[in-house]
């Protein structure tokens, strides 16, 4: 049986990344924002407590959506505390 999730990582690379599935994306999406979206949903809810859902949400919306590096560095450090 084909592995699924693999083979759509490696259309993901070929479109997105140098052509090569091998070869390591740097500085680009991984994934489709419905996928993110997806999993961001499925973490929220395992490992966050409810009352906090939308302001987790937000964060990591506002840290997905960075532009400079200090912006992002700022994000994740909100996030992880």
């Amino acid at each position: 049986m084909v592995d699924i999730t693999q083979a759509s990582w490696n259309v993901v690379k070929i479109v997105y990344g140098s052509g090569d599935a091998t070869i390591r994306m740097v500085d680009k999406e991984r994934t489709c924002l419905f996928h993110w979206t997806q999993l961001l949903d499925r973490h929220t809810k395992q490992l966050i407590k409810p009352k906090l859902w939308d302001q987790y949400k937000a964060l990591c919306f506002d840290y997905k959506n960075s532009k400079f590096l200090e912006e992002a560095d700022t994000q994740y450090a909100t996030i992880y505390c």
